[in-house]
């Protein structure tokens, strides 16, 4: 496997930070040419590493959503009860959505770009899957009704 240099990843970094910032700013929009100037690079890097605009900003959704995803992991919640661990779950997740300033912007405008609609309809599935393969645990444990449909209701 090729390793990223350390200055690549660094300058990678600063790419997606900058596009970060000018999303908010920007109210979900931004000039490439501003982007690579607030990230100290040439206007052609972004494109070299991230293919496109809507490259970049996909993978600042991406980020978001790996977000959603430690905050809704509960690793360290030790409930064994099916109802009190996602009580928590859910409650996790509308304070990441509250304090991430990026979640008005993923929610309501950045998804109407192809590339950024495509990561997140895979991102949900996982989100789906996973939500699914828990509530076929709760209900062999009889922690909730046996007759619904794990995968619908998850979704």
């Amino acid at each position: 496997m090729v390793q990223t240099p350390p200055r690549a990843e660094q300058t990678r970094a600063r790419l997606l930070e900058a596009a970060r910032a000018a999303l908010l700013e920007g109210d979900g929009d931004f000039e490439l040419a501003d982007l690579a100037r607030r990230a100290g690079t040439s206007v052609g890097l972004p494109y070299h590493r991230f293919g496109s605009k809507s490259g970049l900003i996909a993978q600042v959704v991406g980020e978001f959503y790996d977000g959603v995803w430690r905050a809704v992991n509960l690793a360290d919640f030790t409930a064994l009860d099916w109802g009190t661990r996602e009580r928590e779950r859910l409650r996790r997740l509308v304070d990441f959505l509250y304090a991430e300033p990026l979640s008005r912007l993923v929610i309501s405008t950045l998804g109407r770009d192809p590339q950024v609609a495509a990561l997140e309809g895979a991102r949900w599935a996982e989100m789906i899957d996973a939500a699914a393969r828990n509530l076929g645990k709760a209900q062999r444990r009889g922690q909730i009704a046996a007759d619904l449909d794990p995968a619908l209701t998850a979704a």
